[in-house]
């Protein structure tokens, strides 16, 4: 699967190396194995990995353990945590709603 990923961001043209990376994590399983893949590639292309919590405002989600979940992810392996983002705000701020 990791090779799978890191064919599609050459072909797609999705990354060089030397980028720097804002990874918008939810906690959720998706999002953690995309924060995963970037950290078995990070050292090959020379990565910079900063994670930011999207809280996705959807029901059901732990708005108050997931960030704290993030945070303790990201300070596990070593990553800048960046803070938060609570989308639903962020899209009622744009004019769209959720």
């Amino acid at each position: 699967m990791l090779d799978v990923f890191e064919s599609n961001l050459i072909r797609d043209g999705l990354l060089k190396k030397g980028d720097r990376l804002v990874l918008g994590v939810s906690g959720g399983p998706d999002s953690m194995a995309m924060l995963d893949m970037f950290l078995k590639i990070r050292e090959r292309w020379h990565l910079g990995l900063f994670v930011v919590h999207v809280n996705h405002g959807l029901e059901g989600t732990l708005p108050v353990v997931m960030p704290s979940l993030s945070r303790l992810i990201a300070m596990i392996r070593e990553l800048n945590f960046t803070g938060l983002i609570t989308m639903s705000w962020t899209f009622r701020k744009m004019g769209h709603v959720l």
